[in-house]
């Protein structure tokens, strides 16, 4: 039964339609495999391999939380945040000194991206009220990962699971392969929520809507309206998610 929710997982029409965009798939399987390590007691490996997840995308981050509470002894907690926050920085203090121009656009440009795929496209859907979409944003997604940092309902692949869908929903940019984050959970908790099949058919339906309409990113649009439906499923799956381990818990 579980090899048959690998295959379904991977099989996916997200995973089949999304798994060349960016570095998504790479991401999620070094964050995948961090915890892996971590769970089998290889620290210092775990460490490395979360800090190479940081340089592929810095919102693995949200996850230290999470991962050093389950880790036992202040000295190695030290260390894992010594080695992947090191590794991290060691790597940026390199590109920079090697392009003190060019690298910081990096940053910023992901910084400056507009609102795309997001349920706050509806609240904000002047552009000159982005930015204050985007504190918008980030206050609720403060709140949310701060509500997922003091609950301990969980193990350590589900409370990520959490960690990762609230940043999701609270985020300005939902692109769709941003899915295929938390695939890898499903997965491993072994438990696939009849939500996942609303938000499968919306995610995939927002790319192959896309060029049939004038200007995707407006809201009404077919690709926002089915992001929208996604973010309503995808928020029902979390609740589902955390209502199944605290039943587990009791």
């Amino acid at each position: 039964a579980d090899e048959l929710i690998i295959i379904f997982l991977a099989v996916s029409p997200s995973m089949i339609l999304y798994m060349i965009y960016n570095f998504d798939v790479i991401f999620i399987s070094l964050v995948i495999l961090s915890l892996l390590l971590l769970e089998a007691k290889k620290v210092r490996w775990s460490a490395i391999t979360f800090g190479a997840a940081a340089l592929t995308k810095l919102m693995s981050f949200i996850l230290l939380p999470i991962i050093i509470p389950t880790i036992k002894g202040k000295r190695e907690k030290i260390t894992y945040i010594a080695i992947s926050v090191g590794l991290f920085c060691l790597v940026n203090i390199a590109l920079y000194a090697l392009s003190p121009i060019i690298f910081p656009q990096t940053y910023l440009h992901h910084a400056e991206w507009g609102l795309e795929d997001s349920w706050l496209i509806y609240l904000f859907p002047d552009e000159s009220s982005w930015n204050t979409a985007k504190l918008m944003s980030l206050i609720l997604m403060a709140y949310a990962l701060l509500k997922v940092y003091l609950s301990k309902i969980g193990d350590v692949y589900e409370r990520c699971f959490m960690a990762f869908t609230a940043f999701l929903l609270t985020n300005y940019v939902f692109t769709p392969q941003m899915f295929l984050w938390l695939l890898p959970f499903l997965a491993i908790m072994r438990y696939i929520p009849w939500t996942y099949f609303i938000v499968e058919f919306a995610n995939a339906g927002i790319i192959l809507t896309w060029f049939s309409v004038p200007d995707p990113v407006k809201a009404y649009s077919l690709p926002q309206n089915l992001a929208l439906l996604r973010a309503i499923a995808l928020f029902i799956m979390l609740i589902q998610v955390y209502l199944s381990a605290r039943r587990r818990e009791k």
